[in-house]
């Protein structure tokens, strides 16, 4: 319910800076579509195509579960959010894994890839490879410490042990076997909805983050934060701060994550835990690593 509350105050908010001043409004969104086009389709449409290609293939295949288990987490980790969520939701949906697998793995797999991590901000924006290496050891890190802390505390947590709500539908030797040509279609349609979905999103978050201050811009948008952080601090701090936007992803991320996540009903209590905690440890982490290093 407060979830909700906060979602109408924050559209409500959206309408009114609409037409406070529409010349920013209109502009921030000319420039929203442009990062859409230039960054986000290019690098996630690929990773969605494929990854549903894989779990299209590995039911007709009848993948051993922990072959499954094994190939989303890296999948996830090498394409980053919100694309991890994206196979959980395919394999829960393909009667793979089971609801409480889904939500006890995705902890690990919420995280920023070391393509956005290490190119886009330690070399294209830092203009330090070595810094976006330690961003990315102490983000990695701490999502491994949180997925290991989540995933003892789910097996007695109650409302995650339950498997009555968005169950899968099809065990793996009931699934319907598919032609290839059918796998592909699938996995085409699915990428092109799914893209569409984080576009629209970012779309919104980018335009409504836009004239806040760099450290709540940060909560809404994740890269809008990251990029306007970079403007007024350096050093240690710097690296503090995006970690720690990084590793909480922002509202955008969890949105997108929920879109997919929905498929075998992902507590949004559980996900803004373990993403604090997720962001708190990166925090410890990433001092000593610069500390060290740089």
């Amino acid at each position: 319910m407060l979830v909700k509350i906060g979602v109408v105050f924050m559209c409500i908010a959206f309408m009114v800076m609409a037409f406070v001043d529409v010349t920013a409004f209109l502009d921030n969104g000319r420039r929203a579509i442009l990062l859409v086009g230039t960054s986000v389709i290019p690098v996630l449409f690929p990773f969605f195509f494929i990854g549903g290609l894989l779990t299209e293939l590995q039911r007709d295949l009848n993948v051993n579960r922990r072959v499954n288990i094994f190939m989303v987490v890296v999948l996830g980790l090498l394409s980053g959010f919100p694309t991890g969520a994206k196979l959980l939701s395919n394999m829960h949906k393909n009667g793979t894994i089971t609801r409480t697998t889904a939500i006890r793995i995705s902890p690990f797999i919420t995280t920023a890839s070391p393509i956005f991590t290490i190119a886009v901000i330690g070399v294209a924006l830092f203009k330090s490879p070595m810094l976006g290496v330690i961003i990315y050891v102490a983000h990695i890190g701490a999502a491994f410490i949180t997925g290991a802390i989540c995933f003892r505390l789910s097996k007695v947590i109650k409302p995650l042990q339950n498997q009555n709500t968005a169950t899968p539908t099809l065990q793996n030797n009931e699934a319907k076997k598919t032609d290839i040509g059918e796998s592909i279609s699938n996995a085409l349609h699915g990428a092109v909805s799914s893209v569409l979905a984080v576009a629209g999103l970012v779309i919104v978050f980018f335009i409504g983050s836009a004239s806040l201050v760099p450290a709540i811009a940060g909560i809404f948008e994740m890269t809008t934060g990251i990029f306007r952080i970079s403007e007024v601090t350096t050093g240690l701090p710097l690296a503090i701060m995006t970690v720690a936007i990084l590793s909480f992803g922002g509202l955008c991320i969890a949105a997108q994550g929920f879109v997919f996540t929905r498929a075998f009903a992902l507590p949004a209590w559980f996900y803004f835990a373990y993403k604090t905690l997720h962001t708190i440890l990166a925090i410890v982490l990433i001092v000593p690593l610069y500390l060290l290093f740089l």
